[in-house]
């Protein structure tokens, strides 16, 4: 048998061990590379899983597509029903012009902001003061009470109400602020709220029955105690007498504000609503809602828009459709006064890595080309008839001056071929284009205009919201010819050539249908009118076509001439 040397044998040593100690780094490395895959894996879910939280909690589902909806939002939100008894009218007018936080107990969720100016928000108000369907409470048995009563002193140390509710700059501050009290409420109903919480908020409300026991069997209020009825008026007494210098104050300048907007009416209030879909977190008996939905689809969001606009957008939204997502209707995305973290979140969660990395850099046009470019959309195409160019055109659309800040290349692509198949919802036409002239102003578009403008949202008192969705005429055509046909509709006064009048009699006597009929199908070139008029061929079916030239028959009340009519 062979003998090994002592060097061999402490050479094999050696590579033995040094054959572990690779072995051992290679483990730890593997587990080092799992680890870091691991959190890496983690970090994505979490912020994924905060992310979603965190839309779920604003409810973006309830007014736009493509992500899940929050229907217990209304669950933490007020009853609109019974505004009117509830609220104080100044408190309401503020609120909406500057909402803050109230509640403080349901997480991320808040009321936004919906950019109303005076005239808006006191519209809103006076819809909201005209809600009043009280639940009648059951008959209370009273008892006579024992006197001398210290509110304060029931409400931090007997009933320890501190230990939710903050007062007066101290306790817990883990629901609403009961030093607000008397800005926000109406005394008549706290003191019913106040009786019987659970009649108001559900039975698995955490507010407690403090003063009354409620018997089903007899349907009867009782008192829990024999002060209770004195306690219950004493604590309501002071907590509306708090601030009641800056309530007083408050309602005297909301007078004011009536005296001075005495054309603001409750009406236009209840549009103003129905077109911001209010109906999504807030309970409005009696009141139809005008869409289930009104924002679009955010399915497409990370294919739509480029992130540094995204950002912006969410940190300070603007008009984008300065009449509405659906035109007409008034709506507006609302300020959710998001932090820089709740921006990122939001964005890293929408754009899901889908940032336009193709690198590739926009054809630099021509002045030649240019020209060309902008001539199309001056002279020959619809476009400018809905969207606005550098100060022109119609105010339906997104203005296009800031297509190259705002939407991703391969997108504005799309929509100028195929706007239907992304955006199914979208109102906007197929316009029947060469692939040289498509190619043409999509590039011009994408490439040359770098506008940050930020539209304004238009007044809501001015031009009063309307459901466009109640037939094809208000969909497609009451933006530019008026909810009646009379050539006035919001988009009119954009238009170098006022829209003709469906509801003239007259004029519309003298129009075969089919004329109406290839007016319609092709634009309004055809009939002489202006190319502003998009052709709606592409769009529509021939039997929709069929549908608006009947409408138009009866908005005029006419036929057309009698040498057009079937023998």
């Amino acid at each position: 048998m062979a003998v090994n040397s002592p060097a061999k044998t402490a050479t094999s040593i050696l590579t033995f061990h040094a054959i572990q100690l690779s072995l051992h780094l290679m483990n730890k490395i593997r587990q080092y590379f799992q680890i870091i895959v691991f959190w890496s894996f983690l970090t994505v879910f979490l912020n994924a899983s905060s992310a979603d939280s965190l839309i779920s909690y604003l409810a973006c589902g309830n007014c736009h597509l493509g992500i899940q909806t929050n229907l217990d939002i209304k669950e933490v939100t007020p009853d609109l029903s019974n505004a009117g008894l509830r609220y104080r009218p100044a408190y309401l007018f503020e609120f909406l012009q500057t909402p803050k936080q109230i509640r403080h107990n349901i997480g991320a969720a808040r009321m936004p902001g919906f950019h109303f100016d005076e005239e808006e928000a006191l519209a809103v108000t006076l819809f909201l003061m005209e809600q009043r369907s009280p639940e009648m409470l059951p008959k209370i048995l009273d008892q006579s009470p024992e006197r001398g009563v210290d509110a304060e002193k029931i409400i931090r140390e007997d009933l320890q109400c501190t230990s939710c509710h903050g007062l007066n700059g101290s306790g817990q501050n883990n629901s609403t602020d009961l030093t607000d009290v008397g800005m926000r409420l109406q005394e008549d109903w706290l003191r019913e709220y106040l009786t019987a919480p659970h009649l108001f908020d559900g039975d698995d409300t955490q507010m407690p029955s403090f003063f009354y026991e409620y018997s089903q069997a007899d349907n009867q209020l009782r008192p829990i105690s024999v002060e209770a009825p004195v306690r219950l008026s004493k604590i309501v007494g002071y907590l509306i007498s708090l601030k009641r210098k800056e309530a007083n104050q408050a309602s005297a300048s909301f007078n004011k504000v009536k005296e001075r907007l005495p054309h603001v009416t409750a009406e236009m209030g209840r549009d103003i609503i129905l077109s911001q879909n209010c109906h999504a977190c807030h309970t409005l008996d009696r009141l139809t809602p005008w869409f289930p939905r009104n924002g679009p689809d955010l399915s497409i969001e990370s294919q739509r828009v480029q992130r540094g606009w995204l950002i912006g957008y969410l940190s300070q939204s603007h008009a984008v459709r300065p009449f509405g997502y659906f035109p007409g209707s008034g709506s507006r995305m609302p300020d959710f006064r998001l932090t820089e973290d709740e921006v990122a979140e939001l964005t890293s969660f929408f754009k899901k890595g889908h940032d336009d990395k193709s690198g590739r850099k926009q054809q630099e046009l021509s002045a030649f080309s240019k020209t060309k470019a902008l001539t199309l959309l001056r002279d020959k195409l619809s476009c400018l008839g809905c969207h606005r160019l550098d100060g022109f055109g119609g105010m339906i659309g997104p203005d296009l001056s800031s297509t190259s800040s705002r939407l991703n290349a391969p997108f504005v692509d799309m929509m100028i071929l195929h706007p239907r198949m992304l955006v199914p919802e979208s109102i906007m036409p197929k316009v029947p284009l060469s692939p040289e002239a498509a190619t043409l102003v999509g590039s011009y578009l994408k490439g040359t205009l770098s506008s940050q403008k930020q539209d304004s949202y238009l007044s809501l008192v001015d031009h009063q919201p309307y459901n466009p969705k109640e037939s094809i005429y208000r969909e497609y055509c009451s933006g530019c010819h008026g909810l009646d046909g009379g050539g006035d509709g919001f988009n009119a006064a954009y238009l170098p050539k006022r829209p003709i009048s469906h509801s003239d009699k007259s004029l519309m006597s003298e129009r075969p249908d089919d004329v109406l009929y290839d007016g319609i199908y092709s634009g309004g070139a055809i009939l002489e009118r202006h190319h502003f008029m998009p052709p709606w061929g592409e769009t529509f079916s021939p039997y929709d076509v069929k549908k608006l030239v009947e409408e138009i028959r009866q908005l005029c009340q006419c036929e057309g001439p009698n040498w057009s009519q079937p023998q």
